[in-house]
């Protein structure tokens, strides 16, 4: 079974005091600006897999299953002067959710006969609520073992 969630949060909160001053008049008017800013992302996969080969050489499963996302952007700003009792504010709450299918292939190759060198092999594509989206990382692998 392979799986796996991913879970982004970020925020930003900024509020600046400027002092405006307007032509021909000599005090100064206190404003405030506040700008929140957010970006949330959550990413979960399911996948179930079966062995369809295993042997000295490599092994091969298939899987199948299901990934969520979830995407949250914020926007939002506040102009305010108290002694004129002035507040405007706004914002931007974009949002995007999608679930996709997903089917693919995963194993190894062993590289070595001792099976310290191997290569990961993991491919998938996915179609659903979005465009298709594929994924095949395949970096070789070095194992190390621990004196004994």
């Amino acid at each position: 079974m392979d799986g796996f969630i991913v879970y982004l949060n970020l925020v930003s909160n900024n509020t600046h005091l400027k002092q405006v001053g307007l032509p021909g008049v000599s005090p100064t008017l206190p404003v405030s600006i506040t700008l929140d800013s957010g970006l949330r992302l959550a990413i979960w996969t399911l996948a179930p897999s079966y062995t369809v080969m295993r042997n000295d050489v490599a092994t091969l499963d298939v899987m199948a299953g299901i990934c969520y996302t979830s995407r949250r952007v914020s926007i939002a700003y506040e102009l305010s002067a108290q002694s004129i009792m002035l507040s405007q504010g706004g914002g931007l709450w974009p949002k995007a959710d999608g679930t996709d299918g997903i089917v693919g292939l995963k194993g190894t190759l062993r590289l070595s006969s001792n099976g310290k060198w191997f290569l990961p092999i993991e491919a998938d594509i996915g179609t659903g609520s979005k465009n298709w989206q594929w994924n095949a990382p395949s970096p070789p692998v070095i194992t190390f073992t621990g004196a004994t």
